[in-house]
């Protein structure tokens, strides 16, 4: 029996889990082979983590690069600052590579 590799891609969207088949068939023999696939797309882990230096009531600004596989624009909200009060402006640029 020869075996070969089937080489199979899994670029989910979102968080969740995918279920589905994959079905070859032989047509020398008319064999049929299903596999039963189940794909679980888990929150990513991060890339990098990024410490920002900044002075008191001076602006700051910090450009990230971000890869992106679906070659589509990609828009990023930006959260996690909570320590952040007041009248303050700051900015954030993230491109999708």
């Amino acid at each position: 029996m020869q075996v070969t590799q089937y080489p199979l891609t899994f670029r989910p969207a979102y968080e969740a889990t995918i279920e589905g088949c994959l079905t070859l068939e032989n047509k020398a023999d008319c064999h049929e082979h299903i596999f039963e696939l189940i794909g679980r797309a888990l929150e990513p882990l991060p890339l990098e983590r990024i410490t920002i230096k900044g002075a008191v009531n001076q602006p700051w600004s910090r450009i990230i690069d971000v890869p992106n596989v679906t070659k589509r624009k990609l828009v990023y909200r930006v959260g996690g600052f909570s320590i952040v009060s007041g009248n303050f402006q700051h900015q954030l640029l993230i491109v999708a590579n």
